[in-house]
């Protein structure tokens, strides 16, 4: 986006900061402790990529930062409804239930308050979600009828 906005640089800034950090993030991560270091790099370090990201894409566009961020609010909410449920099932279930029930019934609970929470919270990107990526019609992939939906959209938005 930054580069069609006419900021490249943005874009080669971003590249270069999500190429040396992640990679970083990793190996710090898999020398300080192992498979759980490896395993929380990702989710520590994506967040700071994300952050830059936004900032440069929102400069390059004239938009405030906060105006990048704000459709996470649903998604950070609906995340931490799910969080807590699963929190709330493994503490239940801890030793009265086989791992792998355990497992299983975690999964299902947090599929089932994630989509519940997301869709309380925010019913019209839901909506468009269920839309944009629904079943594929039929004699189509998903993957073609993704790009027909994008495509659609922005012979819309160019006609605008």
């Amino acid at each position: 986006m930054t580069s069609a906005a006419g900021a490249p640089r943005a874009s080669t800034i971003e590249l270069a900061f999500a190429g040396l950090l992640l990679p970083g993030a990793v190996f710090i991560g898999a020398q300080l402790t192992g498979c759980r270091g490896l395993g929380l790099a990702w989710p520590l370090a994506y967040p700071i990529v994300y952050l830059a990201s936004n900032a440069l894409t929102c400069n390059a566009i004239g938009h405030p930062k906060l105006h990048g961020l704000l459709p996470l609010a649903a998604p950070v909410m609906a995340a931490s409804t799910m969080w807590f449920c699963i929190w709330v099932i493994s503490w239940q279930l801890s030793g009265s239930a086989p791992v792998g029930l355990s497992l299983v019934i975690q999964i299902i609970v947090g599929a089932i308050s994630y989509l519940a929470a997301f869709h309380l919270l925010a019913p019209a990107l839901a909506r468009d979600a269920i839309a944009d990526h629904g079943p594929p019609a039929s004699g189509t992939n998903g993957s073609s009828l993704s790009m027909m939906a994008i495509q659609a959209k922005f012979d819309a938005n160019a006609r605008r």
